[in-house]
């Protein structure tokens, strides 16, 4: 498709200030991390960066937030405007690790959780970058020719096998780990996710829906004509597909027109009912529990909903932010313990 250019970053380290402030009183509008310790009931900001006395990352808009596989405290945090971020104490302090960079999305390499594959856009530019020390070092492994397509979804296979999606929906694959790269398929609108599971390989297109393969050549689209709504197709008045989780018996979807669940892998789906009078409202982020399949948390602007029985009931929690709520994760093995991510609009 075009030659690659390797590039390496050495030494792309540029800390930012601490901070031990914590929300109370009036909710203020700040970006960066939170964490709750009690399932959600109480939100607090967790915004210290390592080793210094100012600053913190509440200047920092979160566009995703993961741990290091096999890992119980390290995060790694991905933002908009300020780089890369990891913490490795459970999100009491932050460092920066990669700046000068748009980080819309990123994957850990299955053969090494140190490798980390880091998708976005810099000098208007999209790029793939790669650390496989943790950040000490980066190269440059995709650099896509047209200006203002940024990569907005990595995912590393196994076998050397890489795929991203690019805003103008094309998604290309490496078996070489960004050696090389080949078209597979475009999507015709932004890819927003692409994820593995069991063997599949689901793709999230921004205004086409929810898509997965078997092969990884050859596309379903799961949100096409299936289900119905008061006698309508149940998503025929989605714009956009935000993002998806994936558990054992469900897959969550959200959307610009509310939150959707298959039980039958996308057979079919059903409306979700959140605890709000305009169940058309546009839900960004979802997260699942590892180990409790009917634990899942979303948000609707700066307010988180909690359920635990698969979205049949929903709570309302505070977030103590009027920030957008914009990625949510759960602790692997404690599941009262969550963070999430928020984007100051």
């Amino acid at each position: 498709m075009r030659l690659i250019k390797i590039l390496s970053i050495l030494g792309i380290v540029s800390l930012l200030a601490a901070s031990c402030n914590f929300f109370g009183g009036s909710p203020v509008k700040t970006a960066g991390a939170l964490r709750s310790a009690n399932g959600g009931t109480d939100w607090q900001s967790a915004n210290a960066i390592k080793d210094k006395l100012e600053g913190s990352l509440a200047g920092t808009n979160i566009s995703g937030l993961k741990f290091k596989p096999g890992s119980l405290e390290t995060i790694f945090a991905s933002s908009y405007n300020n780089g890369f971020f990891v913490s490795e104490d459970g999100g009491n302090s932050w460092r920066q690790i990669l700046s000068n960079f748009y980080v819309y999305d990123f994957a850990f390499d299955p053969a090494s959780s140190d490798a980390i594959y880091v998708a976005g856009i810099a000098a208007d530019h999209g790029r793939v970058l790669v650390t496989r020390d943790m950040g000490k070092s980066w190269q440059e492994i995709y650099n896509e020719g047209t200006s203002g397509n940024g990569v907005r979804a990595v995912m590393a296979d196994t076998n050397l096998r890489l795929y991203i999606g690019l805003e103008d929906g094309n998604m290309v694959r490496s078996e070489d780990a960004g050696l090389s790269w080949k078209l597979v398929k475009n999507f015709e609108t932004r890819i927003n996710t692409i994820r593995s599971y069991n063997g599949s390989l689901y793709v999230l297109a921004r205004s086409k829906g929810l898509f997965r393969s078997d092969d990884g050549q050859n596309f379903s689209n799961l949100t096409g004509e299936v289900g119905s709504e008061d006698g309508f197709h149940i998503f025929s008045n989605v714009g956009t597909y935000n993002q998806f989780a994936i558990t054992v018996g469900s897959i969550y979807l959200t959307t610009n027109n509310g939150l959707f669940r298959s039980f039958d892998q996308g057979s079919s789906w059903a409306r979700l009912i959140l605890p709000l009078q305009d169940q058309s409202a546009s839900i960004l982020p979802i997260a699942t529990s590892q180990t409790n399949d009917s634990l899942v948390y979303t948000a609707v602007g700066s307010t988180i909903y909690k359920s635990t029985d698969g979205g049949n009931t929903w709570q309302t929690q505070n977030s103590n932010t009027t920030a957008l709520i914009t990625a949510l994760l759960v602790h692997p093995q404690n599941p009262q313990l969550v963070y999430a991510g928020a984007f100051a609009q």
